[in-house]
């Protein structure tokens, strides 16, 4: 997880640096909300890197830690979601965007499980090329069967 972790950060930060595209960096954080999973609610926080290729299409990573709440306690995840996006502008410094990509996750907690892999959807709001309120719906696969997440979020970009 580290070893894809750091490459896709280098290949982002070596792209931006021999072309015209521009890499962004920042943190995200957001409210998820389980359906058919062992936690009902929790919320995620990390780190998102942004590579625009063009003014409207983009590509970003985030690495995100994601605490889910149930009547038993809490479980631990590690996340990375990699998306391919678009920016639709509407308005001076306002945009909306949609994505759409894969993630691989990590449960920190359970030996036997530690791995999953899901899909996921985003709809949001870029604001002044900073700041991003998004909404989303992932589908994650685990052994023995899967469960949705919907994500209410945020990002700051520096």
């Amino acid at each position: 997880m580290k070893k894809l972790t750091i490459i896709t950060v280098m290949l982002m930060v070596s792209a931006a640096a021999f072309g015209q595209n521009k890499f962004k960096f920042g943190v995200t954080a957001g409210v998820d909300l389980y359906e058919n999973a062992w936690g009902t609610t929790g919320y995620n926080a990390g780190f998102i890197g942004e590579l625009t290729f063009n003014n409207n299409v983009y590509g970003n990573a985030s690495l995100l830690y994601l605490n889910l709440f149930d009547n038993g306690g809490y479980s631990g995840f590690l996340k990375l979601p990699v998306h391919a996006g678009y920016k639709l502008p509407i308005a001076n410094k306002v945009s909306i965007i949609g994505e759409i990509g894969p993630h691989l996750g990590f449960e920190l907690e359970d030996i036997d499980n530690r791995f999953n892999g899901g899909f996921g959807l985003k709809l949001g709001v870029d604001i002044s090329k900073r700041f991003r309120i998004h909404v989303g719906e992932d589908w994650t696969f685990v052994s023995g069967g899967h469960y949705s997440q919907t994500i209410f979020g945020f990002a700051v970009f520096f």
